[in-house]
């Protein structure tokens, strides 16, 4: 197969026109989109459209935001980028990594609303849902309120509609407030095309927005499958249907996947297929496993992976041990035989003809790293064109690539030739070089690495061109050569996922420095215990306190034990063995009087205390919730499900006091991902939504009537 990059001129269009105008580039005889082009370009991990041409994409593992063509916009290093969304009405929310609260960015990383909600939607139709002071508002893309910030829920929906949650249960109102559905409904999800959910006891009611008051009909489950049609589950089987609620697929099969490219995966049992967009069987039940890949479907039968078209015809007759996507944004596919790897595009044509290689690392730059016969060499996937062999051999980063020959490292170009070499070892931190001999260190930006001889005993990364160094017994901090903090440390640590504090330590002591190297504190502190917002809890002589961003101290350090602030309003301190809590200010607001507790936080305005046996729910004033007291409680899975006993009785109840599940059992406990409960002396597996999944013969009856299994 050839594979030098083809343009395939459809008339007289010139090989520009295709190239720039056209969804696909070829490479070999393998046409990709052009963002995949891009990403393959490129070399990015991934390449994710947010919306308003701006795409998040992962680069040796740096996250930013581009332009359509790949080029940087953002730099996203100093936000949470899990909290990321995309772009509507210009903007999106982001959260500091070290920072309070949420606020909104625009497409050129500019912060147009500030940082300062505990949680915020994306935009929808010019509206924007956010918390703050534990209660939710609605505003517009300048910030202002629409809606004040009074409801325990508020979402936009669609045609001026907004769905509220007030006193545990939901209601439609408009923007101005006026009450469209009263407060009666449960829980309220949204789907498209106007179309929302209520959960019920029977599972869950389909309405429509036009008559918000008539429901259409009730399933166990319904969620979207495509534009056009949704999913629905009853009697433990799914199936699909129209967005009016005509069935199109009867539910017959145990799973249905969100459909994805045209095609969805399938399980009847223990078995997989996948149907088309209209519910049509492609591929039959016969599989082990199935996944829909970018361009092709690999599937497992007889232990065995084979790899197929959508149009679920195989591509590639010959079985494989594994099938894996790898390469920029998983173009590539690495198939495992028993003696080694084969390279493949996704369509079955090999990326590197009749080879197979010991080992695949990665491409990138256009040229695949891989192994054969104990040597490593790069291939070019773009003309015929083979790199080395080394003794090893690693990606190529910006045109250069660190190799090894003759037990010395070196640094090489796309064309072989060496740029550095003879060191005992060369390692990429970024854009830069840090090199080694003779036992010490240099950092390089440019070339050739000799120009900056090796000054350190100990080099360690932090960030962008940020360095910890020093020897044996003293620590310091240099921006790429620079130093910024003396070689006067024992050590120098460095979270900026946590915090973002340098942390200094002498003779057993803890101090701070910022990250541009200004020392707020000389090590003083007994202990560092955690960060959180931008708050250190520490340890001194005198007790555990909580330090500010100015270090100061918000809370004295007089107190046992403390639990940060994780509503932003209340911590729980501990004294003489028993627990309360402080305000912001550190001003005692509920004397120690708790043995255990579980303190507010930003999703719960309550608190759970044991005050001797007793453990019930308490607000911010001290006083019970409800009537309930359990005699045990601890976590079940996840920060939201609390198992508790009470007369003897085990259940499941949530941070806001309300039964996931009755309290039935004698005993209830966790067992690898599962609850291994006891029920009138049987023992029982129910899995994390406490469906029945071993042992459930005997007590079907009694299941059926506490909703396992059904």
């Amino acid at each position: 197969m050839n594979r030098i990059i083809h343009s395939l001129c459809l008339s007289s269009t010139c090989f520009f026109f295709f190239l720039f105008c056209s969804p696909n580039v070829i490479f070999g005889q393998f046409a990709f989109s052009k963002n995949d082009s891009i990403c393959l370009d490129k070399s990015f991990n991934y390449f994710l459209p947010q919306g308003e041409e701006r795409y998040l994409v992962s680069e040796k593992g740096n996250q930013s935001l581009t332009d359509p063509h790949g080029n940087h916009v953002v730099d996203l290093s100093k936000y949470d980028f899990l909290f990321f969304k995309k772009f509507r009405n210009g903007l999106t929310p982001i959260k500091e990594k070290a920072g309070k609260g949420y606020g909104y960015m625009n497409r050129d990383g500019r912060i147009m609303i500030p940082f300062q909600y505990q949680s915020a939607s994306g935009f929808k139709s010019g509206y924007a849902s956010v918390k703050i002071n534990n209660k939710y508002g609605l505003i517009d893309t300048l910030g202002n309120f629409i809606i004040e910030p009074e409801y325990l829920s508020l979402s936009y929906f669609c045609n001026g509609v907004v769905i509220a949650k007030k006193d545990e249960k939901y209601g439609l109102i408009d923007l101005e407030e006026k009450q469209i559905v009263d407060y009666t409904l449960g829980k309220i999800t949204t789907l498209n095309n106007g179309l929302f959910l209520e959960q019920v006891e029977e599972g869950v009611t389909l309405y429509h927005i036009d008559d918000p008051d008539k429901p259409m009909m009730t399933y166990q489950e319904i969620n979207g499958f495509n534009k056009s049609l949704l999913r629905f589950k009853q009697n433990g089987k799914w199936g699909l249907m129209e967005m009016n609620g005509n069935i199109v697929l009867e539910n017959v099969y145990d799973q249905i996947g969100y459909s994805k490219d045209g095609l969805a995966v399938v399980k009847d049992e223990q078995r997989k297929g996948a149907i088309d967009a209209k519910g049509n069987l492609v591929f039959p039940l016969e599989f082990q496993d199935l996944a829909i890949l970018e361009y092709s479907v690999k599937a497992k039968k007889d232990g065995q992976y084979y790899l197929y078209n959508k149009d679920g015809e195989l591509t590639l007759d010959q079985p494989f041990i594994s099938i894996y996507g790898f390469g920029p944004c998983d173009l590539f596919l690495k198939a495992k035989l028993d003696d080694g790897y084969r390279v493949f595009y996704q369509d079955g044509s090999e990326v590197i003809p009749e080879i197979t290689f010991t080992n695949v690392r990665e491409i990138s730059d256009k040229f695949l790293v891989a192994e054969k016969d104990s040597l490593w060499s790069f291939y070019s996937i773009e003309s015929n064109k083979i790199l080395g062999p080394y003794e090893k051999a690693s990606r190529f980063y910006n045109g250069k690539a660190i190799v090894t020959k003759n037990d010395r490292q070196m640094l090489i170009d796309r064309q072989a030739k060496v740029l550095s070499f003879g060191y005992d070892k060369i390692k990429r931190e970024g854009d830069l070089f840090l090199h080694k001999n003779n036992g010490k260190y240099g950092i390089a930006y440019d070339l050739p690495l000799e120009e900056l001889p090796g000054k350190y005993e100990v080099v360690k990364h932090m960030f962008a061109d940020y360095f910890i160094v020093g020897n044996p017994t003293k620590q310091g901090m240099v921006k790429y050569d620079q130093m910024i903090i003396p070689l006067e440390y024992d050590q120098i640590d460095y979270d900026r996922h946590r915090c973002d504090y340098i942390k200094l330590m002498n003779d057993r002591k803890f101090g701070f420095a910022d990250i541009a190297g200004n020392i707020l504190m000389e090590p003083q502190l007994l202990d560092v215990k955690h960060c959180w917002l931008g708050l250190l809890k520490v340890e001194t002589e005198t007790g555990i306190g909580i330090l500010d961003k100015k270090m100061n101290f918000l809370i004295e350090p007089i107190y046992e034990d403390l639990e940060h602030y994780e509503d932003g309003e209340m911590c729980a301190v501990k004294k003489d063995g028993l627990w309360g809590f402080v305000d912001i200010d550190g001003e005692m607001v509920l004397n120690p009087k708790f043995n255990e507790v579980y303190p507010f936080t930003y999703n719960y305005n309550k608190a759970i205390v044991r005050e001797g046996d007793h453990w019930y729910f308490i607000d911010k004033k001290g006083n019970k919730v409800s009537d309930q007291i359990y005699s045990k409680l601890r976590k079940g899975f996840g920060s939201k499900q609390m198992i508790v006993e009470q007369n003897g009785l085990v259940g499941v109840i949530d941070r806001n006091e309300k039964i996931l599940f009755p309290l039935v059992f004698q005993s209830m406990d966790k067992s690898r991902g599962k609850w291994k409960v006891i029920l009138e002396g049987h023992e029982l597996m129910l899995d994390k939504n406490f469906n029945c999944v071993e042992g459930c013969e005997e007590k079907e009856e009694l299941l059926k009537k506490y909703r396992i299994g059904n």
